[in-house]
């Protein structure tokens, strides 16, 4: 087994090297730049007969694991809309703008393919997949050849509309994930670098539903989950080899790496046009 960790422009060479030695790849996200290379990468552990797993820890995050479950049970009733931020303060430290991750060929991309991916991937996993997206973005520190904030709003079934928020810009927050339903509201917090690093001491309330039934004036239910971070990047790695070790069909395939690649790129097309991309 082999993890990939490398930058995102080797990603795609590395991932065809290790299953041509027969080797099982957990490869970090995005799964490559461009979608040529993802078919590439498909077809290469495809005729080797590897696994393979791109990285998303949302989906091994106890809480958006809780957050799925209940929207998958129609807990809200009918979902109206969503928001969701994914965001960290890393364009105003040196060592991180200093990196690759500052640079746009061996990253590919700003905050879209280092941050906003993450939401991309959860969003579709709970909504299934978007119908249509918009974008805005924008370079707001000196210095940077990359978008360091962007501003999305995608389509989905049922005309669920969501606003998507991510950025390098972003130093401290609270909700995370806010989700409005016709007999609710559901209240992720602390679930992203810009927030879990100012989560107060004691045990926050990571997930809040607000409930109400016809004639009810309402009520908070809050859920005693962990703090993911950490935690759901182990989990991944852990139910990765376990994936492998019993011969079983990955959480994550190569197919859903794939697929948050082609959403990227329609945000950054949509971006770029000033027009709504048709997914």
């Amino acid at each position: 087994m082999i993890g990939i960790c490398a930058e995102n422009d080797r990603h795609a060479d590395l991932t065809i090297r290790a299953a041509q030695a027969s080797k099982h790849v957990l490869c970090e996200k995005p799964m490559a730049l461009t979608l040529a290379d993802c078919v590439r990468m498909i077809a290469a552990v495809e005729s080797a007969g590897v696994t393979f797993m791109p990285c998303f820890p949302k989906r091994f995050c106890v809480i958006h694991q809780k957050t799925k479950d209940l929207i998958s049970s129609d807990e809200l009733v009918q979902v109206s809309s969503a928001r969701i931020r994914h965001s960290h303060l890393l364009g105003y430290v040196d060592s991180f703008r200093n990196t690759w991750f500052a640079d746009p060929a061996r990253a590919g991309g700003g905050t879209v393919v280092d941050q906003a991916i993450h939401a991309l991937e959860f969003l579709r996993w709970v909504f299934g997949e978007p119908e249509s997206v918009t974008a805005e973005m924008t370079t707001l520190l000196p210095g940077l050849d990359l978008e360091d904030y962007v501003v999305a709003l995608l389509r989905f079934p049922e005309d669920v509309l969501v606003v998507l928020q991510s950025s390098w810009t972003q130093q401290a927050g609270e909700s995370t994930v806010e989700i409005f339903g016709e007999r609710g509201t559901l209240i992720q917090s602390y679930g992203d670098l810009a927030s879990i690093r100012a989560a107060p001491d004691g045990d926050p309330a990571p997930l809040r539903v607000w409930r109400t039934d016809d004639g009810d004036e309402g009520s908070w239910t809050e859920y005693d989950l962990t703090l993911f971070h950490e935690q759901s990047h182990r989990v991944q790695a852990e139910a990765f080899f376990a994936t492998v070790t019993a011969g079983a069909p990955p959480a994550l395939t190569a197919e859903d790496g794939r697929r948050a690649v082609e959403l990227v790129a329609a945000l950054y097309r949509a971006a770029s046009e000033g027009a709504r991309i048709d997914l």
